[in-house]
């Protein structure tokens, strides 16, 4: 299921935006739903949701512990090349 957050220009410059919502469903449905806010156009932009538990938290810190020590590894080997 893709989350969209849905937004329209505060100005004909584009310079300022206003978030109307956040919304699950057919994109051309959720245009027409916000039709009436809108002041130029509606903008959908996609955004992902993730979740997060103890072990994903766990699991990342331990890929960027891994991370640091790979990449001190490869300044060393590039040092000696």
């Amino acid at each position: 299921m893709d989350i969209y957050k849905v937004t329209t220009e505060g100005d004909c410059e584009g310079r300022t935006t206003s978030t109307l919502g956040y919304c699950t469903g057919n994109t051309w449905d959720i245009e027409a739903y916000f039709d009436d806010k809108k002041t130029y156009n509606i903008h959908l932009e996609k955004i992902e949701v993730k979740h997060i538990t103890k072990e994903s938290a766990e699991e990342k810190q331990r890929l960027l512990d891994r991370k640091a020590i790979i990449e001190e590894e490869l300044k060393k080997i590039n040092s000696r090349l």
